[in-house]
């Protein structure tokens, strides 16, 4: 549903050629999107909320995303076959915090070349997901979609 959303805005953005004027026009498809969260994306994610902001030169496209830790630590546990409860505590130290971002930062880098690439050589374009938990244990991540 998002994607297909995207993918009306992105033929009408595609000719402005300024981020001011690009975020001028995902105004209303991100108002749009607004109103349909929350959003269920696949069986672990939730899109909470999308904003389009130009401030200082730069268009920022914000997606928030709700993550639900129960599910990501049952497949944790499947792959690794560790309790729920040590993949928690591995996941809030450094190193299981850097593999998780860089699963986050892969996902990201997937969805600008198959849903962003027109905002690619824009400056002063930025698309960023901002991942949080349902178990408040675990810390934000933010990944880069793009940031030009």
């Amino acid at each position: 549903m998002v994607i297909v959303i995207l993918m009306t805005v992105l033929p009408v953005c595609a000719w402005a050629n300024t981020s001011e004027a690009i975020c001028k026009e995902l105004k209303a498809v991100t108002k749009q999107l607004q109103q349909q969260t929350p959003m269920e994306v696949d069986y672990m994610t939730t899109l909470t909320g999308v904003q389009s902001i130009y401030v200082g030169d730069t268009c920022h496209l914000n997606y928030n995303y709700l993550v639900k830790s129960r599910i990501l630590l049952k497949e944790m546990q499947e792959a690794n076959s560790l309790s729920l409860e040590d993949n928690l505590a591995h996941l809030q130290t450094e190193e299981g915090r850097s593999s998780l971002q860089s699963s986050f930062d892969s996902i990201a880098q997937n969805s600008a070349k198959a849903n962003f690439a027109e905002f690619r050589n824009v400056k002063g374009m930025q698309i960023s997901y901002y991942y949080t938990f349902d178990d408040l244990e675990l810390q934000a991540i933010k990944a880069w979609v793009l940031k030009n």
